[in-house]
């Protein structure tokens, strides 16, 4: 299935690890909405997919909704 042009969703996990003792302080989950670009105009390669998510210990992982 090919996505829109609205985008799409993706679940993404991200985890920090201490290099020190081995222990995740960091281990969240969150669904990631995907939107399609042409960095070199339209029906031109590379057709990518971006996403963004903030990372803060006391809130969690959370997706850009914009």
């Amino acid at each position: 299935m090919h996505p829109d042009r609205r985008g799409f969703g993706v679940p993404v996990r991200f985890t920090v690890t201490s290099r020190d003792d081995g222990q995740r302080i960091f281990d969240e989950r969150a669904d990631v909405r995907l939107r399609e670009s042409h960095p070199n105009g339209e029906g031109c390669s590379p057709t990518i997919y971006q996403g963004t998510l903030t990372a803060a210990p006391n809130r969690g992982l959370t997706a850009d909704t914009s």
